[in-house]
């Protein structure tokens, strides 16, 4: 699997990570119990980050090779 390909696999992750992210939102505003809209807003907080992460990973693979692109040095190793 190339870089190139690995970047379109995380892309699509993303795209099922917004759409998880759509339906926890809904969720939340339709819930009325506290504690269930605390669960839900934690879950909404992981999924956000996932979804942040799988940007930055898609974006590093897809151009990894260009000279005039920096890593991001979260990703540096």
């Amino acid at each position: 699997m190339t870089l190139r390909e690995m970047s379109a696999d995380y892309r699509a992750a993303a795209r099922q990570v917004r759409l998880q992210l759509q339906q926890l939102r809904k969720a939340y505003r339709q819930e009325e119990d506290r504690e269930k809209r605390w669960q839900l807003k934690m879950q909404i907080a992981r999924y956000t980050e996932v979804l942040t992460q799988l940007g930055e990973l898609a974006f590093l693979t897809e151009h990894y090779y260009e000279r005039s692109c920096r890593p991001n040095a979260k990703y540096c190793f």
